[in-house]
């Protein structure tokens, strides 16, 4: 299903064993992806990883793997690494905080094509750095897609409503109703 607006294109897919959302805005000429969905996955015998149908499209220009930041491993298309590479360049190389950040995502970042069948193959580090053997979660997070460990998605999605809610409130996400209307009175 595509619904089309001036401002946006949403692309809606069912896939295999879950539901996807592909957005592309059109904003003052800049093109952003944004990848929403859950998968399960497996890893086999050589590594690799078949992307998910509803995101190979966007990740068939190349992509980059690296370290993500829950011990997961993140995937990024060009665009979105290029992005992603760009903030961290621009953030001052004097402050300590900044250097580890920069080491912690560019040390293992590994540029690749997915194969014919889309499959890119995932570095041992990466996969042992999120204690990732076979079964996975793919999940779309916007401008990245996240490979987890199946066990530990799950677990970080028990408690994630938590801390969604917590947050979502502070950081002026999803205002609450009731809160709108104490503040008008």
């Amino acid at each position: 299903m595509v619904l089309r607006s001036l401002r946006a294109t949403l692309y809606l897919s069912a896939a295999g064993d879950g539901i996807a959302v592909i957005a592309r805005r059109n904003l003052e000429d800049h093109r952003a992806v944004l990848f929403a969905g859950e998968f399960d996955g497996k890893i086999d015998s050589h590594r690799r990883l078949a992307i998910p149908a509803v995101f190979a499209g966007e990740l068939s220009g190349g992509v980059v793997v690296a370290r993500g930041f829950e011990r997961c491993i993140s995937i990024y298309s060009a665009e979105g690494w290029e992005r992603i590479a760009s903030e961290i360049r621009e953030l001052p190389v004097t402050n300590a905080e900044t250097r580890r950040l920069a080491r912690f995502i560019f040390a293992s970042a590994n540029e690749q094509e997915p194969d014919r069948q889309g499959r890119i193959e995932l570095p041992r580090a990466v996969l042992l750095y999120a204690g990732i053997t076979t079964e996975v979660s793919v999940i779309g997070t916007g401008d990245a897609v996240e490979v987890w460990d199946r066990d530990s998605w799950a677990a970080q999605l028990g408690t994630l409503h938590v801390r969604v809610a917590g947050s979502s409130n502070s950081l002026d996400v999803f205002p609450d109703a009731s809160d709108e209307g104490r503040s008008a009175a």
